[in-house]
């Protein structure tokens, strides 16, 4: 997961986030390392990393 917070790719977190996110739905392990990420990135991200944790938050049923 640290490629989250590293990659300067956009496109990667776009679309590794949502990966992760359908990985998270049965791994509770993973839900838990992932959270916090999507807090940060959510808060530090451009638009289109914002408005997927938001999405994903969602999906989670999880606060951001």
């Amino acid at each position: 997961m640290e490629w989250s917070e590293t990659d300067a790719s956009k496109i990667v977190a776009y679309y590794g986030l949502q990966a992760a996110a359908t990985f998270a739905e049965v791994d509770v392990a993973l839900l838990e390392d992932l959270i916090p990420r999507l807090r940060k990135l959510n808060a530090r991200g451009a638009k289109t990393e914002s408005n997927r944790c938001r999405k994903i938050a969602k999906q989670l049923e999880i606060e951001l």
